[in-house]
């Protein structure tokens, strides 16, 4: 049985392997990492004894079956997690490109719908336009109808009061022909009688 500081420098290399602890630098350094090691285990780094150099190889070489089945687990493990982030980030890639011929699918039946929707408003609005018209036509020609039969009323009544005066103009003046004609007759008559 050995102690700590009675380890030389292979043997504290053997015991930092077996902790799976870094085994790079000078003695000094390893056996900090290694006292270190030792506490995290409980164990007092002062009175711990080390087994014989033949039980520690064996150790060594056990550890280092078991590091190397760690590490192969751990490699596996990782090409694992790879391959699971490949195949989610395929299936996002996939995802987003779903999501993205939706949007432009979306989008482009959105677009038929407003120009659908815009054609039969135009279609609405010139129909509307079109009875508006019309209603403003017959309006039009009612008020028209409804003017000129006004106008032939007062054209008549117009015509009828001209006529009339007329007629009442020509009768008087039809009296003063007849009184000046007697009256010129009559003066002829006594400028006869007088010669």
């Amino acid at each position: 049985m050995t102690k700590l500081h009675q380890l030389n420098l292979e043997q504290l290399k053997e015991e930092l392997q077996k902790q799976i602890v870094a085994t790079s630098g000078k003695r000094r350094a390893l056996i900090a990492r290694l006292t270190k090691a030792l506490a995290n285990e409980n164990k007092n780094p002062d009175e711990f004894e080390f087994d014989d150099q033949n039980v520690e190889s064996n150790a060594v070489v056990d550890v280092g079956a078991n590091t190397k089945l760690i590490l192969r687990t751990i490699s596996s493990e990782i090409k694992q997690q790879s391959t699971k982030i490949e195949q989610q980030s395929t299936e996002i890639k996939q995802t987003r490109n779903l999501i993205d011929a939706k949007i432009k699918q979306t989008r482009e039946q959105f677009d038929t719908q407003i120009e659908q929707q815009s054609a039969a408003i135009d279609v609405k609005i010139k129909q509307r336009l079109r009875e508006l018209r019309e209603q403003f036509d017959s309006k039009v020609e009612q008020q028209l109808a409804v003017i000129n039969a006004k106008m032939e009323e007062i054209t008549s009544k117009i015509e009828q009061k001209s006529f009339q005066k007329v007629m009442g103009l020509d009768q008087k003046l039809s009296c003063e022909m007849t009184k000046k004609v007697i009256i010129i007759k009559f003066k002829i008559y006594q400028i006869i009688k007088n010669v």
